[in-house]
């Protein structure tokens, strides 16, 4: 900060409200340090974790979500004020009729008569058991009510909270909150530019990259080898002459002469070597251009052949003799399209089984469709095509999902008492697993293993296919009472799954959320930084405060008039040896269970 008013002046540095907020957090530290032998003043510290919404400055989605949530709160003021109104009136309503209950009959909820912590014999814990009925953990207090007042009024009155407090205010103060995060609040503005953190991340990935080729550099000078050169530098004389072409026509000369001169450019290219560029004014060089710099424009219909280019040049001389300068470039003759007869349906034809690298590898994959073995399993192919597109099928294969998911319900803790019902699960196992199998290898022959391995969907039944094989596989050996293929007969459970696959409308939703991940984990992030600021105010004001002294024997707490502290108990533990000082499993004492 002192170097920051030194080099901008401190009405320039004041006048940047990231400069402001940082030098509240700096004064804030040293009047912490001035009075650190202070009692009672380690809040001051906590002040210090809202350094990390310096963060907000180079990570724009912070930023972005603190703007939307700051510009929303006043929106949501006169709500949050019906909500405070709401939790005030039922308070109060529990007070009035539950208190005097909960004094006269509090022998039936504590075993020593005494009011337990959770009651409504006064106002404020009657705003905590509503306050907690809103956070969802109603049930425990309810049944103390219902215990000391009855069951009818008591359900009325926690009913009355949950519905008008949680489900209708408590959700519409979370739909006006989440209505902030609209799609236009949440679209990064383009004018921006990049951010902080991106330039940051970019130098750093320059410099990795940079320290890496100098090691590499310097080892290859050690051993004696030279580098290696650039890629564009090792372009062969052919590979050079095909990029040379004619770049300048004349417009006022006759269509004619361009297209002779148009149709030189082939022996142009042979004999570039020859040409004179410099004197022949006409003649120009043309560097190789990304397609979206072209001056020509190809329509999209035609389909080029690289064999012939005069064909196309004279199609389009029409169009480029009125312009001065055009980019020739290779293109190829359009292929006459072929009239479909209409009335008749396209036919369903299978797509290559391998990729393009298996059959470069093995040649043998490629056969003559149009005779022999190849026309014969051509024809299989089509034919379960046919089948698995077929609606009949489908229908029947997401009924036997849902058999099989049904028949996976019967299998509780009492299936060994009832034989006739484990035998029939079993068969009705073996034949969802063969006709699934029979399914997966349709699906194998009509596909390919290109198309059926490509998409996710068909990974998922193959996986869950897989369990059901070798779970059968492991019954039929007798293996079936082992570890770890009990662990994989768990594993059918899944089965539902592949019915996502087959309704449009569940693949929407997948599909949607695994789009949402990217953003779910940005907020993810920004939630863990504000996790981690309470998590440290927590251990700065909580840490090491929550062990209590116990008698392991009785398995009872010490009351506060006989043990107030740490010392206290260590003095019991030297007299009893059943006295223990113990830590609650959930506390403060490190971030990460501050966290927890």
């Amino acid at each position: 900060m002192v170097f920051k008013l030194i080099a901008m002046d401190p009405y320039y540095y004041f006048q940047v409200g990231w400069n402001i907020f940082d030098s509240i957090i700096v004064t804030l530290s040293l009047v912490e340090l001035g009075l650190a032998n202070v009692q009672g003043l380690s809040v001051l510290r906590s002040f210090r974790l809202l350094r990390v919404f310096k963060l907000a400055k180079s990570w724009p989605t912070l930023n972005m979500l603190i703007k939307i949530i700051g510009n929303s709160v006043g929106a949501l003021g006169n709500l949050t004020l019906v909500l405070a109104i709401i939790v005030f009136i039922f308070a109060v309503v529990g007070m009035q009729l539950f208190g005097k209950n909960y004094k006269d009959c509090v022998c039936k909820i504590s075993s020593d008569c005494e009011l337990p912590r959770w009651h409504m014999t006064d106002f404020f814990h009657s705003f905590l058991i509503v306050f907690r009925i809103l956070c969802g953990e109603w049930i425990e207090t309810m049944w103390d009510c219902m215990e000391v007042a009855g069951q009818s009024m008591c359900l009325v009155v926690f009913m009355m909270v949950m519905v008008i407090g949680n489900l209708v205010v408590l959700n519409l103060f979370l739909a006006l909150l989440l209505s902030s995060f609209s799609g236009n609040n949440l679209s990064a503005s383009d004018e921006e530019g990049e951010n902080n953190l991106q330039i940051a991340i970019n130098r750093i990935t320059r410099g990795i990259n940079f320290i890496k080729a100098y090691i590499i550099g310097l080892i290859r000078r050690m051993l004696g080898r030279k580098a290696k050169s650039n890629e564009g530098d090792g372009e062969d004389d052919n590979s050079k002459k095909e990029n040379l072409m004619l770049n300048h026509m004349n417009a006022d000369a006759d269509p004619k002469t361009n297209l002779q001169m148009m149709e030189s450019s082939s022996t142009l290219t042979d004999g570039v070597s020859s040409i004179d560029f410099v004197t022949n004014a006409k003649v120009t060089v043309n560097i190789p251009i990304a397609k979206s710099e072209s001056d020509l424009d190809i329509p999209n219909d035609y389909d080029y052949s690289s064999d012939d280019e005069t064909g196309i040049i004279k199609k389009k001389v029409e169009e480029v003799a009125d312009n001065a300068v055009q980019s020739v470039t290779e293109e190829k003759v359009p292929e006459e399209e072929e009239e479909e007869p209409e009335g008749e349906p396209d036919m369903i034809e299978p797509e290559p089984c391998f990729t393009d690298a298996c059959f470069s590898r093995f040649p043998f994959l490629m056969v003559d469709v149009t005779e022999g073995k190849g026309k014969t399993w051509w024809n299989i192919r089509t034919t379960c095509l046919t089948i698995v597109e077929h609606n009949y099928f489908e229908s029947f294969i997401i009924f036997m999902i849902l058999l099989s998911s049904g028949a996976l319900a019967f299998e509780d803790v009492y299936i060994e008492q009832r034989r006739v019902i484990k035998i029939l699960l079993e068969y009705a196992d073996q034949v969802f697993t063969y006709v699934f199998i029979v399914e997966m290898l349709l699906k194998w022959v009509a596909y390919g293993y290109k198309v059926y391995f490509t998409n996710a969907w068909c990974w998922l039944d193959f996986l869950i296919v897989d369990v059901s094989l070798i779970s059968l596989t492991a019954n039929l050996l007798g293996y079936s009472e082992l570890g770890p293929i009990k662990s994989l007969r768990t594993l059918r459970a899944l089965r539902p799954l592949r019915a996502l696959s087959r309704f449009e409308g569940m693949r929407v939703v997948v599909n949607a959320l695994v789009g949402a991940i990217p953003s779910i984990f940005n907020v993810l992030l920004v939630c863990l930084i504000f996790w981690l600021i309470f998590s440290i105010m927590g251990v700065n004001l909580f840490a090491g405060k929550f062990y209590y002294c116990l008698n392991v024997t009785a398995e009872e707490l010490f009351p506060l008039d006989i043990v107030n502290n740490k010392t206290e108990c260590f003095a019991l533990i030297e007299q009893h040896d059943d006295v223990r000082w113990v830590n609650l499993k959930i506390n403060f004492d490190n971030v990460g269970m501050g966290y927890l």
